[in-house]
């Protein structure tokens, strides 16, 4: 009734825009104007705003009840229904005569929610309260529509059937009303639902003559060729249907539905008349994904049972397969949906026992099996195949590599399922989806639950057991489980070789004990790899990973010594440039500096391609940069950016470029990769390295045009150091650019600010007592500074605060809870407080801050002394 419904209210609202305005002040007038010409040029959003604001700028003006009708008609153009329900209920009882069209539109939105009880109600509501209204026709229309939806069709009857009666009355004198032509097919409708034909035929008559719009004319002919098949009238309903099929491809709404609903009628018609094939063919077009639902389960059914009688078994198949991926109320649903489930499982192709971790199955067929699956645990929770449908939803969900998902319904499957073969497999799958997710644990106890299992049932022996015992040994390692990876080795060198377990087990217990730092016990297993399975295509790994074990015992000659005889063996061998890195390695760690510097740069040379060159050439550029060549360091690193972008080293390649070239003074190219780091992203671990480093080389550039330029640079230093802080605030960065933005404005000669920035390190939460040490300190000499320029007790407070910072770091009463001091600042601390103990001639006081130092910093205790020995000849001469 939409199209009809948006007709009448332009009319009225028209007529209410258009009529005499009351008595009112120009705003109001004015305001009404804006507000009506707003909703009937049809701006539904703009038209609520403003005669919301009406209502509440007018609210005693005649014309509230008016205005409110309007803005909750402009909600309900925007189906915003329940809004203009709510508006209108809570103003009816101010409606100011208008109360019918009040409750006529509270009906109209009920219905457009869907809400069909709640709309039929308020009609009939409506019916009883306004005797009068010409809103009767159209509520008397919409509570059969109501009650139409509602399946309800003696009461639809009972409401437009009589000749005596209102709507009887409308027939007679307005049936070109487009309200009485709907009503008319409502009657209609429900006469052949109640299987009345002749007062059907009898009441759709009047709608022959009459030229109705689209979805009118489709609901006539519909009913029309309905009225034909249930006269037995066959050929002609099969001719009124291809009409309804054009009609319905001809409507600008609701077409889709309109269209199957069509095909249903004409597929109908030609089965009823034998014509089976085409039926079949006219049926399969409601398969398509834009039919409703509903036809496309009924068209399903109609073809499955057309294709049965026509004995076309395959068809059936995958019609039925359809059918019931749709339809559960069948008998032995349950069975049928976890048959076609474990039918779409096993057409991946991948599922078996013991699939691997990460196998992709075919997608679609994964989710149809998990579609199946599910459907059968909803609708039969209690089924005697809900265990295997939820073993079965596991293997979906593993095949998707998604184990969380998978572990869960293992687990279920674990907990209901009695048979013990499938059981087996459920506990080993649970085992495999925990190992995946990290819960070694977990694994560990249900790979033997699996193996207790098996040793019950030795029908799954040659599946199960080698596979469960190869995983528990994985899952023992993880744990660092030595007895039980001892365990699990003991069973796994009891199966037969055939089943080709055991040498990947005795390789992967080597390099456990490897990656776990037992070299000894990895060399043991390595050999009896090497003893039992000679001609293995894995003996080379096996024997470049005995040379590891040498290098974890520290005994690099060895592994040199390795390393080069496996490259002799294995000339052409995929793992060479592995070998050939590792002896570049052990030479460096044996302190052949030379040799390792040529291994590497050749290495570079031979395998550029290779995923340790990259590593390499940092080995390259760093032994030039330990040797203090700068400028070959610089140029190394550029190489690992150029030739390797993508690798992980090249953005620390790109800070260690920046670091060289300021080892040889060249601060612009330094600065030129350090801003090249500080414009990425802050989530770039590097990215606060790099800004600490720009600033750093800011303070230390010479400026070219003298002090002023200087000057300037300290002060870009101050805007670089301040974006640690900002982005950082939290983190020890931050009171480490404290420290620097300190020495900045001492540069500019700032002293309030740089005892500010010291401050910040002294007090910061994350600041290490290293930082903190040397910010006291720093204080203690500003303070000093400061003092120079003061006189008589103004010169005194800055020079005790200036020792008590230097004590408070000798003393260690800056310390916080788990630190050790610093001794290099201890020190430093030290040396500044005995200064100006010696400026101000205390030498007793000296004497005894010495001795402390001494007992404080042995390793120092040559420049204690010395100076004890000075301050106590100065008391010696005070007392001659």
């Amino acid at each position: 009734m939409a199209k009809l419904r948006k007709f009448v209210l332009l009319a009225f609202t028209l007529a209410l825009g258009a009529g005499e305005l009351r008595a009112a002040s120009f705003g109001e007038n004015h305001d009404y104007r804006a507000a009506v010409n707003s909703f009937n040029v049809g701006t539904w959003s703009h038209a609520e705003t403003e005669l919301g604001k009406f209502v509440t700028n007018y609210p005693k003006s005649d014309r509230r009840g008016e205005v409110i009708l309007l803005q909750a008609q402009a909600r309900f153009f925007q189906t915003n229904l329940s809004g203009a329900i709510t508006l209108l209920e809570s103003n009816l009882d101010r409606a100011e005569g208008r109360a019918d069209e009040y409750r006529f539109w509270i009906a109209e939105a009920q219905y457009q929610k869907g809400d069909y009880p709640a709309a039929a109600e308020a009609y009939a509501k409506f019916l009883n309260l306004h005797a009068a209204s010409a809103r009767r026709l159209g509520a008397l229309v919409g509570e059969a529509a109501a009650r139409a939806q509602l399946g309800q069709w003696p009461q639809v009857t009972k409401l437009l059937g009589r000749s005596d009666g209102e709507f009887g009355f409308a027939v007679r004198t307005s049936l070109t009303n487009e309200l009485v032509a709907r009503g008319l097919l409502l009657l209609g409708e429900a006469y052949l639902s109640q299987t009345n034909l002749e007062p059907a035929k009898v009441t759709l008559a009047p709608l022959a003559g009459l030229k109705l719009d689209g979805a009118l004319a489709w609901r006539g002919e519909h009913l029309r060729g309905q009225a034909q098949r249930a006269g037995g009238k066959l050929a002609e309903a099969l001719t009124t249907s291809s009409n309804l099929v054009s009609l319905a491809g001809n409507l600008a709404s609701g077409r889709a539905r309109a269209l199957a609903e069509s095909v249903a009628t004409q597929a109908g018609i030609l089965d009823a008349l034998g014509r089976r094939d085409e039926a079949v063919a006219v049926w399969k077009q409601n398969f398509a994904t834009n039919a409703p639902e509903a036809r496309q389960r009924e068209a399903l059914l109609e073809v499955a049972r057309i294709q049965l009688a026509q004995e076309k078994f395959a068809e059936i198949g995958e019609t039925l397969a359809k059918f019931l991926a749709e339809h559960t109320n069948a008998p032995a649903s349950d069975a049928a949906l976890l048959t076609l489930g474990e039918i779409q499982l096993k057409q991946t192709g991948l599922l078996t026992a013991t699939n691997s971790a990460g196998a992709n199955g075919d997608t679609n067929q994964l989710e149809r099996a998990l579609a199946y699956f599910d459907r059968l645990l909803k609708t039969f929770p209690d089924s005697a195949f809900a265990g295997k449908a939820e073993l079965d939803r596991g293997w979906c969900y593993w095949l998707r590599s998604n184990w969380g998902q998978s572990e869960a319904a293992f687990a279920r499957a674990a907990a209901r399922l009695r048979e013990p073969p499938d059981l087996a497999v459920a506990r080993f799958k649970l085992a495999d989806a925990q190992f995946a997710q990290g819960n070694f644990s977990g694994a560990r106890d249900n790979y033997r639950a699996t193996l207790d299992l098996v040793a019950r049932l030795p029908q799954l022996n040659g599946t199960l057991r080698a596979p469960a015992l190869r995983q528990l040994l994985h899952a023992c390692d993880e744990l660092n489980d030595q007895a039980g990876a001892d365990q699990a080795m003991s069973g796994i060198l009891q199966l037969p070789l055939e089943t080709g377990v055991l040498d990947g087990s005795l390789l992967f217990r080597a390099q456990g004990h490897l990656d776990h730092g037992r070299p000894g016990p990895a060399l043991e297993e390595f050999k009896k790899f090497i003893s039992l399975f000679p001609g293995s295509t894995n003996r080379p790994e096996a024997e470049l990973l005995i040379a590891r074990t040498f290098e974890q015992q520290a005994d690099w000659g060895g592994a040199i010594t390795n390393y080069e005889q496996w490259l002799e063996r294995n000339p052409n061998h995929p793992l060479r440039p592995r070998a050939e890195f590792q002896r570049a390695w052990a030479t460096y760690q044996a302190g052949n500096e030379t040799n390792a510097l040529g291994y590497f740069s050749n290495f570079v040379t031979a395998y550029a391609t290779n995923e340790l060159a990259p590593q390499a050439q940092w080995w390259v550029a760093h032994h030039h940069f330990r040797q203090k060549d700068y400028l070959a360091a610089e140029i190394d690193f550029k190489v690992l950016i150029e030739k390797w972008p993508q690798s992980e080293l090249a953005d620390e390649a790109r800070l260690m470029a920046g670091r060289a070239a300021v080892g040889r003074q060249g601060y612009d190219n330094a600065i030129e990769q350090f801003t090249a780091l500080t414009k990425q992203k802050v989530s770039n671990p590097l990215w606060a390295q790099a800004v600490f480093a720009y600033g750093d080389v800011l303070m230390i550039k010479p400026a070219a045009g003298g002090e002023t330029n200087r000057a300037a640079n300290f002060r870009e230093a101050l805007r670089v150091f301040g974006k640690i802080h900002e982005q950082f605030p939290t983190n020890e960065m931050a009171a480490l650019a404290w420290g620097e933005m300190a020495k900045c404005y001492r540069q500019l000669q700032d002293p309030t600010n740089a005892v500010m920035a010291l401050t910040k390190v002294i007090e910061s939460p994350v600041a290490k007592i290293s930082a903190r040490s040397e910010a006291q300190v720093g204080l203690g000499v500003l303070q000093e500074e400061l003092a120079r320029n003061e006189t008589g007790d103004g010169q005194k407070a800055l020079l005790k605060s200036a020792a008590d910072n230097y004590l408070d770091v000798v003393f260690e009463k800056n310390l916080r809870e788990g630190e050790t001091r610093d001794l290099y600042w201890v020190k430093k601390a030290g040396l500044e407080a005995v200064r100006l103990l010696d400026n101000a001639q205390d030498w007793e006081t000296e004497v005894k801050l010495c001795r402390k130092l001494q007992e404080l910093l042995p390793v120092s205790n040559a420049i204690w002394q010395l100076k004890v020995e000075a301050a106590t000849s100065h008391l010696a001469d005070e007392k001659k």
